[in-house]
């Protein structure tokens, strides 16, 4: 078993101790999580020498930075990352006073799938993973985005806006509607069938009460031709 990934005591410190000596005052902190190099990025935006000797103000940055660490930052990277390698960017809101919005966590979800030669069946049993991960959530998903390269699937992007403070107890309860999962692969699988001759393609499907619906996708198609070598 793999060790747990999350985010240590003294990097939050570290933050804290940065923003302190920046007199910051922040409106968003993003999160990139990369799940090659096991790295994560923080980005604490907003206006330097704004606050001045207001320690609450840290301490609650502080607070919330471990809150969000201990719901849902550890906990959902832990969880998509199970038998994947799946990257992702999230950002949350800062309230004036320190305090985070944790109930609206915006995420974008991107999994790279490595298949060469139309091998369709590989590409579905990856998704099927990655699928089985995020059905739980799917009440949060409002669209995915399917990306082809080189006649193949490459990226499955997930958008979704996460209530942080239910991530634990959607994984505690550890249940996958099927009917959902099946539906989703269904609708990949007539993504790629639809696509199956195109160098490049991207088609966006929105996600509405769980369910994608390809009758309302946007698409694009690209196209590779051999001119000669420019000769």
């Amino acid at each position: 078993m793999q060790p747990k990934l999350h985010l240590l005591d003294n990097c939050i410190l570290e933050v804290k101790d940065t923003l302190i000596e920046g007199k910051n005052a922040l409106t968003s902190f993003y999160f990139r999580f990369s799940a090659i190099t096991k790295t994560l990025i923080i980005e604490a935006n907003g206006p330097e020498n704004i606050i001045h000797n207001n320690r609450d103000y840290y301490d609650e940055i502080e607070d919330h930075l471990v809150f969000a660490n201990l719901s849902w930052l550890a906990p959902f990277l832990n969880h998509l990352n199970k038998h994947l390698q799946v990257n992702f960017d999230a950002e949350i809101e800062v309230y004036p006073d320190g305090s985070m919005n944790h109930e609206n966590v915006k995420f974008t979800i991107n999994s790279v799938i490595y298949t060469k030669n139309k091998e369709k069946y590989k590409a579905l049993g990856y998704a099927k993973t990655l699928f089985t991960n995020l059905v739980p959530f799917r009440q949060y998903i409002s669209s995915v985005l399917f990306i082809g390269n080189d006649y193949n699937l490459s990226q499955i992007v997930f958008n979704m806006n996460l209530n942080g403070k239910k991530v634990n107890s959607i994984l505690g309860s550890n249940s996958v509607n099927q009917q959902i999962l099946s539906q989703w692969l269904q609708t990949l699988d007539n993504t790629l069938d639809q696509h199956k001759d195109r160098y490049k393609f991207k088609q966006q499907i929105p996600i509405v009460g769980g369910k994608m619906l390809p009758s309302t996708a946007v698409s694009s198609a690209c196209f590779k031709f051999d001119l000669g070598g420019g000769q």
